[in-house]
């Protein structure tokens, strides 16, 4: 299955302004409710965390455990996944496990308010 991303910086700027924040060591997740949109993801990895070959490693790293996750993610919404330094250095496994958390804590967070 195929992922549906975020291609245009307005889509970006929107979801960093009005979303909801999350964040770990190595990454940070922003959410936003869309109008029946679909569910969307974006992805940013500065250029401050390596060359071309680890930075597009990462972004195939975090695609990947998205595209095999996507149940983890509410329906409808934008997100937006910015990977910190620290994820340079971390495995698959340390990566998929603390987006799982950070879907949980968003999870947690709605069901509170």
């Amino acid at each position: 299955m195929a992922l549906h991303t975020l291609k245009s910086n307005r889509d970006f700027k929107k979801v960093y302004r009005y979303g909801q924040s999350l964040a770990n060591r190595s990454l940070v997740l922003y959410l936003l409710p869309n109008r029946n949109a679909g569910l969307r993801f974006g992805f940013s990895i500065s250029k401050k965390l390596g060359k071309a070959v680890v930075r597009n490693r990462l972004r195939r790293r975090i695609k990947e455990i998205c595209r095999l996750n996507m149940h983890w993610f509410p329906p409808d919404h934008d997100l937006v996944i910015v990977v910190r330094p620290d994820a340079v250095k971390r495995d698959f496994r340390y990566l998929s496990e603390g987006l799982f958390r950070l879907t949980q804590k968003a999870r947690m967070k709605k069901g509170g308010d």
